[in-house]
């Protein structure tokens, strides 16, 4: 039951109003912990280590704090915490990986690429979107941590973003029939 609570308090930490300005938004580290301290050694051999985790902060879709919030407005803030936090080059990324599962068509990845150049990740860091219908930013993180493994490159981002707001869970068109006899 203890940890329920805590993790209510966690929650509504994210929701409530901060004292700041409510315009600017800003990144939060992640509750996971801290992994930035860990040092590669031969022992580890072919690793791919995580070192810094941020999220977006969350609200009802539609009727919360960030109902009018364009979604590069979301990422960029976390992407900049990454570069911050890390203190890499950014032209040292060999991709940015952003799993979403509603952005229509390659307006996700617009808005993707809006928020990487935004966070100061110059132009000639390749982005993409990965769309999974559940866990489409852990998909990323797989991918990214794959490449990494694989030799593709050594540093790379993976994201997830949504904004329910904007990209609400609706069906154009219409549904076959037999997925309804399913």
């Amino acid at each position: 039951m203890e940890k329920a609570i805590d993790r209510q308090r966690v929650l509504l930490a994210h929701l409530l109003p901060s004292a700041s300005s409510q315009t600017q938004l800003s990144a939060s580290p992640c509750a996971a912990g801290d992994s930035a301290a860990y040092q590669r050694s031969s022992c580890f051999g072919d690793d791919v280590v995580i070192v810094a985790a941020y999220r977006t902060p969350i609200c009802k879709a539609k009727r919360g704090g960030f109902k009018d919030t364009y979604p590069e407005d979301l990422l960029t803030p976390v992407l900049k915490a990454v570069l911050d936090k890390t203190g890499i080059n950014p032209a040292e990324i060999g991709d940015v990986v952003v799993g979403t599962v509603l952005g229509p068509g390659s307006q996700r990845a617009i808005e993707c690429r809006t928020a990487s150049l935004l966070a100061g990740i110059p132009e000639t860091v390749p982005v993409r979107t990965v769309n999974r219908q559940c866990s489409s930013g852990l998909q990323a993180v797989a991918d990214v941590a794959a490449a990494i493994k694989a030799g593709f490159y050594e540093i790379g981002i993976g994201a997830g973003l949504e904004s329910m707001s904007v990209n609400s869970v609706g069906w154009e068109g219409q549904v076959n029939p037999r997925v309804r006899i399913l």
